[in-house]
C-alpha cells in the first residue's frame, strides 16, 4: 500500500512538473510576440503590430507547424477596427502585399508571394469580441486580388 502512494505522488508530481513547463514555455513565447519587431513564419519575415502601430499586448496566440505555417495572435486593443486597417494599410504601401476580396466587414486581408519559400503569405485581421486578431498563413495558396476601381 505504501508503495502505491509513493508511485501516485511521483506520478502527480510529474504531471505538475509537465503543467508547470507547459505554461512557462507558453508565457515566454507570448512574451516573444509582445516584444518582436517582425514575426517569422516558414521562414517569412512580417513587421510586427508593434513594430507598426506600437506597443499591444498579446491576449493569446497558436502556432501550427504543418506544410502551411499558421501564426494567430490575439491583441488587446482600444480600436480594433482602426488598428486594423492601420496595419493593413502598412503591409499594402510598404512589404509589397496586394489586398485580397473579402465580403465580411470586420475582416481586411493581403497577400504577396512568398519570399523564402514557394507559396503565398496571407496576412488577415478580424475583429472580433476579444480584441483584434492577426493571422499569418504561409503555404501554397493563391491571392485573389481586389479589381482597381
Amino acid at each position: 500500500m505504501k508503495n502505491k502512494v509513493i508511485i501516485i505522488v511521483v506520478i502527480l508530481l510529474v504531471a505538475l512538473i509537465g503543467v508547470g513547463v507547459y505554461f512557462g514555455v507558453k508565457a515566454n513565447n507570448k512574451n516573444k510576440y509582445q516584444t518582436a519587431d517582425k514575426y517569422t513564419v516558414k521562414g517569412e519575415e512580417i513587421p510586427s503590430i508593434n513594430s507598426v502601430l506600437g506597443e499591444r499586448k498579446v491576449k493569446n496566440y497558436s502556432y501550427t507547424k504543418e506544410d502551411t505555417e499558421v501564426l494567430e495572435l490575439t491583441f488587446e486593443t482600444q480600436n480594433a477596427q482602426e488598428d486594423a486597417e492601420k496595419y493593413i494599410n502598412y503591409l499594402f504601401e510598404n512589404e509589397n502585399f496586394l489586398r485580397e476580396r473579402l465580403n465580411e466587414e470586420n475582416r481586411l486581408r493581403v497577400a504577396k508571394s512568398a519570399d523564402n519559400t514557394t507559396g503565398v503569405v496571407t496576412v488577415e485581421t478580424e475583429k472580433n469580441d476579444k480584441g483584434l486578431k492577426v493571422t499569418i498563413i504561409v503555404g501554397p495558396g493563391t491571392i485573389k486580388v481586389d479589381p482597381v476601381e
